[in-house]
C-alpha cells in the first residue's frame, strides 16, 4: 500500500435504537478522527442506513458495521466488537498502554480491558438491564405510531403523568392503561 495515499474509513455500529458512526482518516501515518456520531434508527436501521448513504458521494476504503442484531444489513465487512476494538488500536497505533474501552448499548455495558500489546484480556458486564438508557420510553413512544419528535411536541409537560420508578416493565403497565 502507498503510505502517501488518504484512506477513509467508516466504521458503523448498529444498535438495538442507535447507530454509532466514526469517520476516520489515514493521510501516511498521520491518523485522524474527522467525525463521530450517533442517530436513532426508530427500530428500522435498513431505512436509516439506505437514508444515510443516500446521495452521497464520498468514497471509503473500507466500510465495517459491528452490532449482533442488524450488522448483516449491510453488504459490507462485518466484524464483532472485539475484532473492531483491538483493529481500532492497532490501526489508530495506542497499543504500548493499558487502558479500557467502555462500550454503553441500550442494553448492555461492557468494558474491555486492554493490554499492552493491544488486545482484550479481560471483558467486565454489568446486567443485561436497560435500566436507565431511554430505549423503553422509545419502545412505548413507538407503540404509538410516533417518532421522538412528535412525541416531545405533544408533551403535555405542565401536566406529568405519574408511572412507577421501579422498573421498566412494570412501567408498561402504567403506560398502556395510561
Amino acid at each position: 500500500m502507498n503510505q502517501n495515499r488518504k484512506i477513509s474509513s467508516l466504521g458503523l455500529c448498529i444498535g438495538a435504537s442507535t447507530v454509532s458512526y466514526v469517520l476516520a482518516v489515514k493521510d501516511g501515518d498521520e491518523v485522524s478522527v474527522s467525525k463521530t456520531g450517533y442517530l436513532q434508527h426508530e427500530g428500522d436501521p435498513k431505512k436509516f442506513l439506505e437514508k444515510f448513504f443516500a446521495g452521497t458521494d464520498v468514497e471509503f476504503d473500507s466500510v465495517v458495521a459491528t452490532g449482533r442484531k442488524f450488522r448483516n444489513l449491510l453488504k459490507v465487512r462485518s466484524i464483532s466488537e472485539p475484532e473492531a476494538i483491538e483493529n481500532s488500536i492497532r490501526f489508530l497505533g495506542l497499543n504500548g498502554n493499558k487502558f479500557a474501552v467502555a462500550s454503553m448499548g441500550a442494553e448492555s455495558f461492557m468494558v474491555y480491558c486492554i493490554n499492552q500489546a493491544g488486545n482484550i484480556e479481560n471483558v467486565l458486564t454489568g446486567n443485561k438491564c436497560a435500566s436507565g438508557t431511554g430505549e423503553f420510553f422509545l419502545q412505548q413512544i413507538g407503540r404509538m405510531d410516533l417518532n421522538v419528535k412528535e412525541a416531545v411536541e405533544i408533551s403535555d409537560t405542565e401536566n406529568p403523568y405519574a408511572v412507577s420508578g421501579r422498573c421498566s416493565v412494570f412501567c408498561k403497565s402504567d403506560c398502556t392503561h395510561a
